[in-house]
């Protein structure tokens, strides 16, 4: 078991040990951690871009493809079966652009930023593994992914340490507040996908009493308690719906795995202790967050968006009222209102536009014939829909699908706890994305990043498993 003072070294000291590594595998493994601690922090907050970063990793893993035969063929190996989908779906991102963004050429340059980069962190995904783990080296795979879930875990504790401070300053609660990321949404994204994996660790812990990350059951629930208490200060709605389904998750899998063995008084225990976390988690947002109390009186309006058109202008229209006469909470009117909107606008650009911030906003301007003050639409599916229509939503869909299915079968066929991982980190973005823009920007490359690495961890144990099968098999035929 590692204790917190030596969770560090432990995989340092792993990708030490071993075969000796020549300095680029270094850098990389440097850059990497380092890209993991500052991924959700804007670019004007740091001396450097992000994509220096991603720039310096890309070289080196090129670098080590063309010195090493066949390296490219086994990076590449864990999305055979969804290469075609993904290659089909850049394509036509890049065709609906250039021809009905009427931005022109200028969006190549779009095109590369918002898209291209995220194929590259999934890309880079893929390659650290058989780039940074030779033969007979002491470092697991998995050590490589709770290296990256370590870095990724400190921009979550520093929220939490800044508000702890903050909150002793002001004598209260920081509701709302960070000071680290460009919004608190963005921010919840990554604690969300923190709490993912860790959540997914604790519930194999409980449901079939073995672990895979290599840390102490304490410092796991120190860990995952601080991403709860940061991802509830946070007061995002729509992370404490995913921290929800996070609880639920976690609750199916302990009563799945522990039916059998366990005593009716202890799964009745364990279901009360869920519950009731739940039921505070649920308390604690509904209290610190005014806007759930007006969200069903506000959906019959910001349904009627021929009548109620605030959505729409914000300067010409007026706020529509409640029945007891308080306007209708914003947030809640806008977004319904936008969701409803953009749908019916996907209707009549059903091949997409191309990928552009601002699609949501020039097409209803174009649609509605008159100056709007809305945004983006923010649901990163319709966002996304906008921008590569219906033959690109059913290709989104198909990688999604892909991603769980394999998820699956490692899981559930093969046992492999990789499986789990992905699962719940790809259900858990995917369902986000409905009720957030997150398809976007370094929310999407940390999407495509993690979600190609464990695919190749799936890959690496499921082959590692029937390769031992094959060598038993031999060994009781000879």
């Amino acid at each position: 078991m590692t204790s917190l003072r030596s969770i560090l070294p432990d995989f340092i000291g792993k990708f030490s040990t071993g075969s000796r590594r020549p300095v680029e595998l270094w850098s990389m493994w440097a850059c990497l951690l380092t890209l993991a601690s500052f991924w959700p922090i804007p670019n004007g907050f740091l001396p450097f871009h992000r994509n220096f970063l991603i720039f310096i990793i890309l070289i080196l893993t090129a670098a080590n493809c063309f010195k090493t035969t066949g390296l490219c063929g086994d990076i590449l190996r864990p999305i055979k079966g969804v290469i075609w989908p993904l290659f089909l779906l850049s394509i036509w991102l890049l065709v609906s652009g250039l021809f009905f963004s009427g931005k022109g050429l200028i969006y190549a340059e779009l095109y590369n930023g918002k898209w291209l980069r995220a194929l590259e962190t999934g890309w880079i995904g893929l390659a650290i593994l058989p780039i940074l783990i030779p033969a007979q080296s002491t470092l697991r795979p998995v050590d490589i992914l709770w290296g990256l879930l370590c870095f990724m875990w400190l921009v979550v504790f520093v929220q939490f340490a800044d508000t702890f401070i903050n909150a002793i300053q002001i004598h209260g609660i920081p509701w709302q507040f960070t000071r680290i990321a460009y919004s608190r949404m963005e921010l919840s994204v990554h604690v969300n996908m923190v709490l993912s994996f860790l959540a997914a660790e604790m519930a194999l812990r409980i449901a079939l009493g073995r672990r895979w990350l290599p840390v102490s059951m304490p410092v796991l629930a120190i860990m995952l308690l601080i991403c709860f208490l940061t991802g509830l200060q946070l007061a995002t709605r729509n992370a404490t719906v995913g921290m929800v389904g996070t609880i639920l998750s976690i609750m199916v899998l302990v009563l799945v795995f522990r039916f059998k063995d366990w005593s009716l008084l202890k799964i009745i225990g364990s279901c009360v202790i869920g519950v009731t976390i739940l039921i505070g988690v649920l308390t604690i947002s509904f209290d610190s967050d005014s806007r759930w109390k007006s969200l069903l009186a506000t959906v019959p309006y910001s349904l009627d968006t021929q009548h109620n058109k605030f959505w729409l202008n914000n300067t010409t229209y007026p706020l529509p009222k409640l029945k007891d006469g308080s306007g209708v909470d914003v947030s809640n009117y806008e977004r319904l209102a936008w969701f409803k909107v953009g749908w019916g606008i996907v209707a009549k650009e059903p091949l997409g536009i191309g990928i552009a911030s601002d699609n949501f906003h020039r097409l209803v301007e174009k649609y509605y014939q008159e100056p709007s003050t809305t945004s983006q639409s923010h649901s990163g599916l319709l966002n996304f829909t906008l921008a590569a229509g219906i033959p690109g939503l059913i290709l989104w869909l198909c990688i999604i699908g892909y991603l769980l299915k394999r998820g699956w079968v490692c899981f559930y066929r093969h046992k492999k706890t990789a499986g789990l991982f992905l699962i719940m980190f790809v259900f858990g973005f995917a369902v986000r994305s409905i009720f957030d823009d997150v398809l976007r920007d370094h929310m999407l490359e940390i999407f495509f990043f993690f979600s190609a690495l464990l695919l190749a961890l799936c890959e690496r144990e499921v082959s590692s498993d029937s390769g031992e099968e094959h060598v038993k098999r031999c060994g009781e035929t000879m």
